[in-house]
């Protein structure tokens, strides 16, 4: 027997991930079953439908809704869609295959439930209606139009709620590793669930006979025309019958219907998001080689919920209170190397791959702001960056930043994005403009205070409330750069804490020998996220409007300090022997001072605590 066959054979992470997915989502087709067995009775309280016939329709709802839970699972995704406008999103959204996706799901799973309902009102909803006379055609009856235009305007508002508000997003939290299904289903506020659909059932029961009377002609005439011949019809147009009691039935079922689909996508999110532990274990223990396992989810790009389970488990066993669940990390090796080497270069590139993101800066607006900008000369002084001698900070709280010699910059961003030219002198600049410069040469002279002015007009459009849709917001522009804050946040809790653990645990120094390069992407991933927080690539007009507290970035900042600091402070006794650069150099030694500044002041507290307690024993 040779060494190789006395290895275990390795099982892949997304096999072990698929097989527990499996399970959890039998829950939900369970609950799908439960939910459907109250509805298909539900369906029929105002029917008096017979009940021979409700185990089928208890069957065809359920596989309608089925339908609903796997296109929710095709179409689910991690990362923020990167849109920098809601009309922007609206527009991505709906012209994608997502979206179609969507609407054939949910068209299935109405059409399957509308047919049910029809079933039950054949005889109100008979397709013609008999006229008087056997001469005269029969008209088509215009309830029955109604009834099915009803049914295509409440699945096409909730595929476009499905897609348009990102309801297929799976939202995790940095640092949470596991979710129980009783505690999040105990959370789950009904009051809401049903004011959600009940809001969604009122404003398409009020919208739908609007679109019907605006759009009855082309139904008629173009739609419908085909079956005029085919059934025998009369060709006139019936006149408008929208009764009360159609209007008040149409609304509970979609309250109904739209309860249901609700419900649905709320189980699937619940026990989606369960995590990386399963029984209590991580998933990788499943494996006989849990290391290896685990490295092949972290290396898995092409299923990007796979990788982002691993990376949640990694950040799980490094936080674990239990030594023996790192114990492995230490010392197995994976193609002549230490594994851990592996997991660091994964955790770094993903970090340089996202400081890469966050560092491209003013790239979309230099575009829009280029003709607001004054000129290097009209600049107070006219100094270059260069001559300033501002020093660069890592902190990323600097009023200026590093930028190449005999590039012109400006003091602030109140100078980069001037204020348009007033619109009123439009008629005197170009009147000027067309005497002094009538030389084709010339003619960038007058384009460009038109392309001014033509982007004053924007500018006053986005800041009004019309131009709420096509606002940037520094929210969605810091999104746009990090599309998915969990994993990097998961990876940085990730390596550094397996290096807070290492001082004491690692006996062969495999983990405390990457110190100083987990320091070195620390701080690069600090000056990033805090020259984004502090100098936000959006004009001071719509910070103003917006007035965002936090974001994203500020929070990948915040973290990213943190850990950092504890380094630093946890290996202050080595920092000197480590080759660092300058600035990180700087970032290690300000956290340690500050660490005993802060001891300080908590010592000196303790003291006057205790004084103040001997003092009043004394006096008793």
């Amino acid at each position: 027997m040779t060494i190789e066959d006395a290895k275990p054979k390795l099982i892949y992470y997304k096999t072990i991930f698929e097989q527990v997915q499996r399970k959890r989502l039998s829950f939900v087709n369970r609950i799908v079953v439960l939910l459907t067995f109250f509805s298909s009775l539900f369906i029929g309280i105002f029917a008096g439908s017979s009940l021979w016939f409700w185990p089928l329709k208890w069957l065809l709802l359920g596989v309608s809704l089925i339908l609903v839970r796997h296109c929710k699972e095709s179409t689910q995704t991690l990362e923020n869609p990167g849109f920098k406008t809601f009309f922007r999103q609206i527009l991505g959204q709906i012209f994608c295959a997502d979206f179609v996706s969507h609407l054939l799901a949910y068209g299935i799973s109405g059409f399957t439930y509308w047919v049910i309902l029809f079933s039950q009102k054949s005889d109100d909803l008979t397709y013609y209606i008999i006229t008087p006379t056997r001469t005269v055609l029969p008209y088509i009856n215009d309830q029955f139009v109604y009834f099915w235009f009803f049914f295509g305007t409440l699945v096409l508002w909730q595929s476009i709620q499905q897609a348009v508000f990102l309801r297929n997003k799976l939202n995790f939290q940095i640092g949470v590793y596991r979710i129980e299904p009783r505690s999040e289903f105990n959370l789950i506020n009904f009051t809401t669930v049903l004011s959600g659909s009940l809001t969604s059932s009122v404003l398409v029961s009020l919208s739908t006979p609007i679109l019907y009377v605006l759009s009855r002609s082309s139904v008629y005439n173009v739609l419908l025309y085909p079956f005029y011949w085919v059934l025998g019809l009369n060709h006139n147009r019936p006149h408008l019958n929208i009764g009360f009691g159609l209007f008040c039935s149409l609304f509970y079922h979609s309250l109904l219907l739209t309860l249901q689909w609700e419900f649905v996508n709320l189980v699937y999110d619940i026990y989606v998001r369960i995590g990386c532990i399963d029984k209590d274990k991580a998933l990788s223990l499943q494996s006989a080689d849990p290391v290896n396992t685990l490295l092949s989810g972290l290396k898995d790009v092409n299923h990007p919920f796979v990788q982002f389970t691993a990376f949640q488990e990694l950040a799980y066993i490094a936080t674990s209170s239990k030594p023996e669940d790192r114990k492995l990390f230490y010392s197995v090796h994976s193609k002549n190397s230490y594994v851990w080497n592996t997991i660091l270069e994964e955790c770094t590139s993903y970090i340089n791959e996202n400081i890469k993101h966050i560092e491209r800066r003013m790239v979309e607006f230099d575009d829009i702001t280029k003709f607001l900008q004054p000129r290097p000369a009209e600049i107070s002084g006219g100094l270059r960056r260069s001559e300033l001698a501002v020093p660069p900070t890592i902190f990323g709280n600097s009023k200026h930043q590093a930028s190449s010699e005999g590039t012109p910059e400006y003091d602030s961003a109140n100078e980069i994005f001037a204020t348009p030219t007033s619109p009123g002198k439009l008629s005197s600049q170009f009147y000027s403009l067309a005497h002094d410069y009538n030389n084709i040469d010339n003619i960038h002279l007058v384009v460009q205070p038109i392309q001014k002015v033509l982007l004053g007009y924007y500018q006053l459009l986005i800041q009004s409330s019309i131009g709420v849709p096509f606002r940037k917001t520094l929210s969605r522009e810091a999104a746009s750069r990090v599309k998915n804050p969990v994993l990097l946040g998961n990876i940085i809790i990730a390596f550094s804490t397996f290096l807070l653990h290492s001082q004491t645990e690692d006996k062969v120094g495999v983990v405390k020998g990457s110190l100083a390069q987990a320091l070195e992407i620390l701080a690069k991933l600090i000056s990033a996220t805090g020259n984004f927080t502090d100098h936000p690539p959006l004009p001071p007009t719509m910070l103003e409007t917006e007035q965002p507290k936090t974001h994203i970035i500020a929070i990948i900042h915040d973290l990213s300090m943190k850990q950092f600091f504890e380094l630093a402070v946890k290996f202050n006794h080595v920092l000197n022997d480590l080759i660092l650069s300058p600035t990180v150099f700087k970032l290690a030694k300000w956290s340690i001072d500050t660490a005993i500044e802060e001891q300080k002041k908590q010592e000196t507290l303790q003291k006057k605590q205790t004084l103040k307690a001997t003092g009043v024993s004394i006096l008793h």
